[in-house]
């Protein structure tokens, strides 16, 4: 559990500000896509370093 030991045992996450609001504007994006019936496109997605 990656988050739990981030919290718990001071070890690193990938989980980050730049990862959240990655998840945050894709999650906006399904949203705005199904009410403009078009396709977005998320401009700050992030990889996953580990």
């Amino acid at each position: 559990m990656k988050v739990y030991d981030g919290v718990f045992n001071d070890k690193p996450s990938f989980h980050d500000g730049k990862w959240g609001k990655s998840t945050v504007e894709l999650s906006q994006a399904i949203e705005q896509s199904a009410n403009e019936k078009r396709t977005v496109h998320p401009k700050y997605q992030v990889p996953i370093s580990e």
